[in-house]
C-alpha cells in the first residue's frame, strides 16, 4: 500500500460485503449448506473467515496501524474539501480569475455553520488555533478573517489620484489595483503579461466604470 493512504481505495463495493455477510450468515443459520460444500472450500472458507476474525499478533498490529493512517487521511481529506470550498480558493480555480465579491451577513453565517475542521490548524497571523474555518480565508481564525476580509473591502475616495502597482495581474497586486480603481484613482499597472492583464480586469461586472484609468504596461523588473 502507497504512503499516502487513497480515502476511496476500497476495491470492494457496499453491496458486495453485504452479499458475503449474508452468506456467512446463511451458513451460520444453515449448517447443511455448510457442510455439503466440498471439503477444498469449507478449509478455504475457514481459513479465510479465521484470519479476517482472529488475525494472528503481526498482522493484527499492521490491521491498527493502517486502520490509524486510513482515519488520519479521512480527516485531512475532509479537511481539505472544507478548506477548497472557501471563498479565497474557490476563485483560484477559476481559469480566467476574477475577484470575489463581496458577501452579505445572511451568506456568510450560512456557510460558516457548516465549516468545520477535524483537526486544528495556527492561524496564518496570530498562530492561535481554530477549528472554525472563516468562509473566505482558510488559513485564518474567524477573528483575523473578519479583519482582512472588511479591509479588502474598505473604500475611501481616491479620484485625482495616481498610482503605479507593480505585479498588478495576480493575487494582491491585482487586487490593491483594483480597490485603487474602484476608489477613483487612475492606476498605471505593470506586469511581464499584459495581454492576460487585460483579460483578467475585462472580466470584472464593473470594468466600464474604471476602465479608462487602468493603463496596463509591460514590463519585467
Amino acid at each position: 500500500m502507497s504512503k499516502n493512504i487513497e480515502v476511496d481505495f476500497q476495491q470492494l463495493s457496499l453491496s458486495e460485503i453485504e452479499k458475503c455477510i449474508s452468506v456467512l450468515q446463511q451458513l451460520n443459520e444453515q449448517p447443511e449448506e455448510f457442510v455439503s460444500l466440498p471439503e477444498e472450500k469449507r478449509i478455504a472458507l475457514l481459513s479465510a473467515a479465521g484470519k479476517l476474525s482472529r488475525p494472528e499478533r503481526d498482522e493484527f498490529r499492521k490491521r491498527t496501524k493502517t486502520a490509524k493512517k486510513f482515519k488520519k487521511e479521512l480527516i485531512r481529506k475532509n479537511d481539505r474539501e472544507a478548506r477548497a470550498v472557501t471563498g479565497i480558493r474557490s476563485a483560484r480555480t477559476d481559469a480566467i480569475f476574477t475577484a470575489p465579491k463581496q458577501l452579505g451577513s445572511e451568506e456568510i453565517a450560512k456557510q460558516q455553520a457548516k465549516s468545520i475542521l477535524s483537526s486544528p490548524r495556527n492561524c496564518y497571523v496570530c498562530k492561535a488555533e481554530y477549528t472554525h474555518l472563516h468562509h473566505f480565508y482558510d488559513s485564518m481564525c474567524m477573528e483575523c478573517g473578519d479583519l482582512n476580509y472588511a479591509k479588502r473591502f474598505q473604500n475611501t475616495d481616491l479620484t485625482g489620484q495616481v498610482a503605479i502597482i507593480t505585479g498588478s495581474r495576480l493575487k494582491i497586486g491585482y487586487h490593491v489595483t483594483l480597490m485603487l480603481l474602484r476608489a477613483g484613482a487612475t492606476v498605471i499597472a505593470t506586469t511581464r503579461f499584459p495581454i492576460d492583464s487585460a483579460i483578467r480586469f475585462a472580466k470584472e461586472a464593473d470594468f466600464k466604470d474604471w476602465g479608462h484609468r487602468l493603463k496596463i504596461h509591460g514590463l519585467d523588473l
